[in-house]
């Protein structure tokens, strides 16, 4: 076997490697988070202080499972050039989704970004906000997401909140860290703003 015969299998055994973990990896070298601080752990949750952030949000659906790729695709479209200057946007972590009644999707923008630097959405689906610096209180959980998980994490969330005596505010909130060719070791939170935090 000569060597140009042995330069081709071998460029074809490398094509054939798994893709998606590829994808996964670089999805993972290059995803933005926000630099958020964790006040404390209690038992399991976390409380932790979120900078203020510029998110693009689009209105979802009533359920998770049956509007998140519609929602997904909507503010993706945004990011990779549906704006008034065509500007790629680097996607970051997590996509956030509302869980209220309505849900609303939401992608951070990236922290380089002012909200007079960002262009305007192309489709009047997307809207472009400021959330204000926020307390959380987060609980991770591994796995899928779907409308029945939400449901338990949001429970056991609430539950936990009321053993530390600790009010919510607002809605809760999902946050879904990985890409969908991400096959293990999912990261998923939810999440809920909370009235006050003192350290005991």
């Amino acid at each position: 076997m000569n060597n140009l015969i042995k330069i081709s299998i071998l460029a074809i055994l490398i094509s054939g490697l798994s893709n998606q973990m590829i994808m996964s990896n670089i999805f993972a070298q290059k995803t933005e988070t926000p630099e958020y601080k964790v006040l404390k752990k209690l038992g399991k949750i976390e409380i932790r202080e979120y900078p203020e952030l510029i998110m693009a949000s689009t209105i979802m659906g009533k359920s998770y499972g049956g509007n998140s790729g519609k929602g997904f695709s909507t503010v993706a479209g945004y990011i990779f050039g549906g704006n008034e200057k065509s500007e790629k946007i680097s996607m970051t972590s997590p996509v956030v989704v509302d869980m209220a009644d309505t849900m609303k999707m939401s992608f951070i923008m990236p922290s380089k970004y002012e909200m007079d630097d960002l262009p305007r959405p192309s489709n009047p689906k997307v809207e472009l906000h400021k959330e204000k610096s926020k307390i959380l209180a987060v609980l991770s959980f591994s796995g899928w997401a779907n409308d029945n998980k939400l449901d338990e994490y949001k429970e056991m969330l609430s539950n936990e909140l009321k053993k530390h005596n600790l009010i919510p505010l607002g809605e809760y909130m999902y946050f879904g860290y990985n890409p969908p060719f991400k096959m293990i070791n999912r990261r998923n939170e939810v999440a809920v703003e909370i009235e006050s935090w003192v350290e005991k």
